[in-house]
């Protein structure tokens, strides 16, 4: 049942509809099922910024009405909690905790705006040229890893911008500090995702649009 997006507006109801592999009886109802289903749609809303308001499960489709916040989404990831804590990301947990301890309340606050800002200025995303603004925001931000009751802002950031109107184009970029980088998603010929790699601090190919 797979189709593709015909219209995706930020603040607007959405309708999702999913069928199984096969349309195979997967999802007949239990009460594991059910545990599964909420705690995949948490995690997806968490990780997209998708809220989720309806949803109908079947034993194999689902509906769901969700509201985007924001028609431009990219996901990237690499290891938040080593650039927050300025250590390399093979440092030993203990070793982390031990840093990470010693970020608390208002300094803990002022450290992950400081990343935020890091981010801001090392990953460019243009359209036809000028950088759009980003805002950058860590889904997986949890407390308590492995048993320790302590703050953890995972592998994953989300960072958000707004596309020009007009704009025909869109370049990305990620300085040397993150290694090389995987774009995957982008919509290539004839409206396929695709994927792209690029090494360390280089910049993407021009990538259309939609018009």
């Amino acid at each position: 049942m797979g189709r593709r997006i015909r219209c995706l507006l930020a603040g607007h109801l959405v309708e999702v509809t999913c069928r199984t592999i096969q349309g195979r009886f997967l999802m007949r109802p239990s009460s594991g099922v059910n545990l599964a289903i909420k705690g995949t749609l948490g995690r997806a809303q968490r990780y997209t910024g998708l809220r989720v308001v309806l949803c109908v499960f079947l034993s194999n489709h689902y509906h769901l009405l969700v509201i985007p916040d924001s028609e431009q989404q990219l996901a990237l990831r690499a290891d938040f909690d080593a650039l927050l804590l300025g250590i390399g990301s093979t440092t030993p947990l203990e070793q982390r905790v031990r840093a990470m301890e010693s970020l608390r309340g208002e300094d803990l606050e002022a450290a992950i705006e400081r990343l935020k800002r890091y981010l801001q200025r090392r990953v460019r995303i243009r359209f036809d040229d000028p950088a759009a603004p980003l805002t950058v925001s860590f889904p997986e931000l949890r407390h308590g890893v492995d048993g320790v009751r302590l703050l953890t802002l995972g592998n994953e950031s989300r960072l958000l911008c707004t596309i020009p109107e007009g704009a025909r184009s869109v370049t990305f970029f990620a300085s040397r500090s993150f290694g090389p980088v995987t774009l995957r998603g982008f919509a290539g010929p004839g409206g396929r995702r695709q994927q792209i790699r690029l090494e360390a601090g280089q910049t993407s190919p021009p990538l259309g649009i939609p018009p």
